[in-house]
């Protein structure tokens, strides 16, 4: 069975968990697009923002 939903603010940990940091950023972007103007809850914001600054230096180490 394939279920499909909107991505909800409380996503944010199923977001981080991609072992691909590229993927992971992906996820992000479009999690703090979808979100970014109407957070309730100001700590997972800011977590989303270290989590995709994370993924971003990651991608970094890489190069």
């Amino acid at each position: 069975m394939l279920a499909i939903r909107f991505m909800v603010e409380a996503d944010l940990p199923f977001l981080e968990s991609s072992a691909d940091p590229y993927l992971r950023i992906r996820y992000l972007e479009a999690y703090l697009k979808c979100f970014g103007h109407k957070f309730t809850d100001e700590t997972k914001f800011r977590n989303a923002h270290q989590a995709l600054a994370l993924a971003k230096e990651q991608t970094a180490i890489f190069r």
